[in-house]
C-alpha cells in the first residue's frame, strides 16, 4: 500500500494544537474546490436553525454552532458559534424530507457541504445532511464563502458529550 499524507497532522500543523477562532475563505481560483471540501470538514456535524437563516440583498448569512474538530484530540470535543456567509446569492432553496414534523425552531445538523452545479456563470452550492438539504445559486464570477467563528472554542461540559 502506498504512503498517504496524514491529513490529521495536516490539519493540526494548519490550525495548531490551541483552540482559537478561525475565518476560512474558499479562494475563488483552481484551489476552490479543494477549499470547500475542506470548509466542508470544518462544517461537519455543525447545528443551524433554518428560520436563523438571514438572505439581505445578495448575501446569505447562516448562523450556526460548530463542533470543532480541528483541536479535537481524542478526549475532549470543542465547540464555538460561527458564522457562514456566502455572496452573491441568487437563489436559496430548502428541502425536507419531512417538513411538516419540524418545529420552526428546530436545530438541524450539517453532514457536508458541496458544489453540485458548477455551470457559469452560476454555481450551486449544497448544504446536505440527509433528511434535508439547502441548495444556494451563487454568482460564480464574484463568488465569496467565508466562515468566522464569533467565539473561541470552548470544551463541550463532561456530562453533554
Amino acid at each position: 500500500m502506498r504512503k498517504q499524507p496524514d491529513f490529521g497532522q495536516l490539519w493540526r500543523d494548519h490550525f495548531g494544537s490551541v483552540p482559537r477562532k478561525i475565518t476560512y475563505e474558499v479562494r475563488d481560483d483552481n484551489n476552490g474546490p479543494h477549499d470547500l471540501v475542506f470548509l466542508s470538514s470544518l462544517l461537519h456535524d455543525a447545528r443551524i436553525v433554518p428560520e436563523r437563516v438571514k438572505l439581505r440583498g445578495d448575501r446569505l448569512t447562516i448562523p450556526l454552532e460548530r463542533d470543532c474538530w480541528e483541536v479535537y484530540r481524542g478526549d475532549r470535543l470543542y465547540f464555538t458559534q460561527a458564522v457562514l456567509s456566502v455572496s452573491p446569492v441568487q437563489s436559496v432553496e430548502w428541502r425536507f424530507m419531512h417538513p411538516v414534523f419540524r418545529k420552526p425552531d428546530e436545530t438541524i445538523s450539517v453532514s457536508s457541504l458541496e458544489i453540485t452545479s458548477s455551470e457559469s456563470p452560476a454555481w450551486t452550492l449544497k448544504i446536505d445532511s440527509g433528511s434535508w438539504f439547502c441548495l444556494i445559486a451563487i454568482d460564480s464570477y464574484e463568488s465569496r464563502i467565508i466562515l468566522r467563528d464569533k467565539t473561541a472554542p470552548a470544551p463541550y461540559p463532561r456530562n453533554k458529550w
